[in-house]
């Protein structure tokens, strides 16, 4: 389920962010072709054409965002990371890319340092429902449904229209409520 959650925003963001930059038409058919070739399963190729975009927008987070999503398809989860911790040095990472940062972390089995890259994405965009939402998986995944509950809870009130939350909030509350005898 993580994984569609994942794509699902990695498409959603790419196609609105790249929409706000100032890319000539010839390269928005470009990175058309990029999107194609991720979604297709030719990551490499994709990573060629956002590279080469990088010539000419240089440190451009977007194009920098759907590289690290590449990298995630081919399971390349420190490739990944490494570009998003760039991102964030350089201050032009958003609330979704340190969600990915932190999925990254937890493919790679470091948990805990997931847990933290989340909750730091929270204290920069606490409005961020993704990040309630990775939160609340990776305590869910722990069996802590309660904290699980609690992150979905608060993931609602701040953002009631990232409808993910809401559903993974009910598929968690569903196993406590089981898990308890309630």
């Amino acid at each position: 389920m993580r994984q569609l959650l994942f794509v699902i925003v990695a498409m959603f963001f790419a196609t609105t962010a790249f929409g706000q930059n100032t890319f000539t038409q010839e390269e928005e058919t470009i990175i058309n072709q990029a999107y194609e070739y991720s979604d297709n399963g030719n990551a490499e190729k994709a990573i060629a054409i956002y590279n080469d975009l990088l010539k000419n927008h240089p440190g451009d987070p977007n194009i920098r965002y759907e590289i690290a999503y590449c990298y995630n398809i081919l399971k390349q989860y420190q490739e990944a990371a490494n570009v998003l911790e760039a991102m964030e040095r350089d201050s032009c990472a958003t609330g979704q890319a340190y969600a990915m940062h932190g999925n990254m972390l937890d493919y790679m089995g470091q948990t805990d340092l997931a847990i933290e890259k989340y909750k730091e994405g929270l204290r920069l965009f606490p409005k961020e429902g993704q990040l309630y939402v990775e939160l609340g998986t990776v305590y869910a995944a722990k069996e802590d449904y309660m904290e699980a509950i609690r992150f979905y809870e608060e993931g609602i009130r701040v953002e009631p229209t990232y409808h993910q939350i809401t559903t993974v909030f009910q598929n968690c509350y569903v196993i406590q409520t089981n898990r308890s005898g309630a």
